[in-house]
């Protein structure tokens, strides 16, 4: 499959996310929707993972890119972080530590409930 095809599928996604954000006003990101949607086709074959795969991965190996503004974000922002270093660190700390146990005990959960040891 070419990767203008594999991109407009991903697109496609990621603008029903929008419209769904539009719809529902819950504080989800439309990239979740958008990534449920992708999820929904996989599940009801209507397209398989090898029909996004190539551009999939190019997205991936090229993730760092996607941080650049994040980073001068922060970097434009230093005026107001300045002094609360140990705070934001101890932040990130607690919901990294939080993040992983909670997706460690529903792995757990879903193990146990299909059984699979």
């Amino acid at each position: 499959m070419n990767y203008l095809k594999e991109f407009v599928i991903l697109c496609t996604c990621l603008f029903l996310g929008i419209i769904t954000k539009h719809f529902i006003s819950f504080p989800i990101p439309e990239a979740v929707y958008g990534m449920i949607y992708l999820f929904i086709a996989f599940t009801l074959k209507i397209i398989k993972p090898d029909d996004v795969k190539k551009t999939s991965n190019g997205i991936l190996h090229n993730l760092a890119i996607l941080f650049v503004p994040a980073g001068v974000g922060i970097i434009n922002s230093y005026d107001e972080i300045k002094g609360k270093t140990l705070v934001l660190v101890l932040v990130v700390v607690a919901g990294t530590a939080i993040t992983m146990g909670l997706t460690g005990k529903i792995i757990e959960l879903l193990q146990r409930r299909n059984n699979v040891r």
